[in-house]
């Protein structure tokens, strides 16, 4: 007997018809048993494969013991457990993976992913590995992102998709607190013990930015004065102007973009490297054009040749020359 009640944040979830889902919630919220029924769900389709997979084994064993004491024993044909595999009696299959060693995930087409705590995987987890795996013409799989946000790298990236592209994608945000069943007292208790941005980023569930080793100053590009700037991540508005920046590192050094409000109040940002320039490009473009920013390209040295390339592609772009 199947004895789950999801609460209203984990209800909306289940009734979302979009291909690819992207929750972003607090600690504690019902990230993991959410998925583990979103799991079973696919299973009920005889042949299906479905990947779990989390960034290190200890998160895979606990969403392995999990499913383990949930899922009626009558549904389960074989259990191995070296493998972290689980064989039901339709067929189906479901795997439990890390992500540690994520070169070796290849196989076959898969009909449903999950991708526990996102925001801790590498990128290319993602991109290189699952979903190729999702194409497979027979089955168009699916994936569910669960995560708690850590700054704003790649799962930042997937979940503005939500919002912006729509059509496959759709994104939802959920603080701790909307989980009826943690007290008020025990959010207030942590409220007062943590850190204010740690307590943000693990209950609260923000986006927030890493800016003070990257951009404690700047200067304005037009006026030359000194400008502090500051700001956490915050959702394109129709009614905000915007401007980006982007400075090319080199081969050991980081490229590193920013947006800005009107306000002068960074609400964007990504940085990388070690990526081939077209691929840059490309990231840096889908991230402005999110907020239509007016985008203004470092052209001192190598970003000059990128100014060009980039011209071509996103109109709204200027070069600036820093003097030596």
């Amino acid at each position: 007997m199947i004895n789950y009640r999801p609460h209203p944040g984990q209800a909306k979830v289940h009734r979302s018809k979009a291909r690819f889902r992207v929750v972003r919630a607090g600690v504690r919220w019902g990230k993991t048993k959410m998925g583990i029924y979103e799991c079973l769900w696919y299973l009920g389709k005889p042949k299906a494969k479905v990947w779990w997979l989390a960034p290190s084994w200890f998160e895979v064993n606990v969403a392995w013991r999990m499913f383990l004491e949930e899922i009626p024993k009558a549904l389960i044909a074989k259990v191995n457990h070296s493998e972290r595999a689980i064989q039901m009696v339709n067929q189906s299959w479901i795997w439990f993976k890390s992500a540690e060693d994520y070169e070796h995930l290849r196989a076959q087409g898969l009909d449903f992913v999950v991708l526990d705590e996102a925001a801790r995987m590498k990128r290319d987890v993602w991109f290189e590995c699952v979903r190729p795996r999702l194409s497979d013409p027979d089955k168009f799989g699916k994936a569910l992102f669960i995560s708690t946000p850590q700054g704003m790298n790649w799962f930042y990236e997937v979940y503005m998709m939500g919002h912006i592209k729509g059509g496959e994608w759709e994104s939802f945000h959920f603080p701790t607190w909307t989980n009826p069943f943690i007290p008020k007292s025990e959010i207030e208790s942590a409220r007062r013990s943590m850190p204010e941005r740690l307590f943000r980023q693990e209950y609260g569930a923000e986006f927030l930015s890493d800016l003070g080793s990257i951009f404690r100053f700047r200067r304005h590009p037009t006026t030359n004065r000194i400008m502090n700037i500051k700001g956490d991540f915050e959702l394109p508005s129709k009614e905000k102007r915007y401007v980006a920046g982007v400075d090319f590192g080199k081969r050991t050094d980081f490229t590193v973009v920013f947006v800005l409000d009107e306000n002068g109040h960074v609400v964007a940002w990504d940085r990388f490297k070690s990526v081939d320039w077209p691929a840059q490009v490309r990231r840096v473009i889908n991230l402005v054009s999110q907020y239509n920013a007016e985008l203004i390209v470092d052209s001192t040295g190598l970003g000059d040749p990128l100014y060009d390339f980039i011209a071509q592609k996103y109109p709204k772009v200027r070069p600036y020359y820093l003097s030596p």
